[in-house]
């Protein structure tokens, strides 16, 4: 919350990055919406948002269906670990 920059404000003018990971990519987003809305209305303390990142988000939950192809493609994982994998998951 904007309190926390209030009690110390002396990091108000640090670049601030916020950052989740898994799921969080549901609400990272909209906390960096909430605190885009505030700079633009001139809401004090103006933060100094620079950016987010998400680790490994969650986008949609059918790309679990994708994971182990994709492993297999890019060489992470050997083919008796993808026939494995492939069994269970498609059949």
């Amino acid at each position: 919350k904007e309190e926390w920059f209030v009690n110390h404000s002396e990091f108000i003018s640090n670049p601030f990055y916020v950052s989740g990971d898994s799921y969080s990519d549901i609400t990272i987003p909209i906390i960096v919406q909430l605190i885009s809305n505030g700079i633009e209305a001139g809401k004090e303390p103006l933060i100094n948002l620079k950016g987010y990142s998400l680790g490994n988000p969650i986008t949609f939950f059918e790309e679990s269906n994708y994971q182990i192809p994709y492993s297999h493609s890019m060489g992470l994982i050997s083919n008796e670990l993808y026939e494995v994998g492939s069994y269970s998951l498609f059949r």
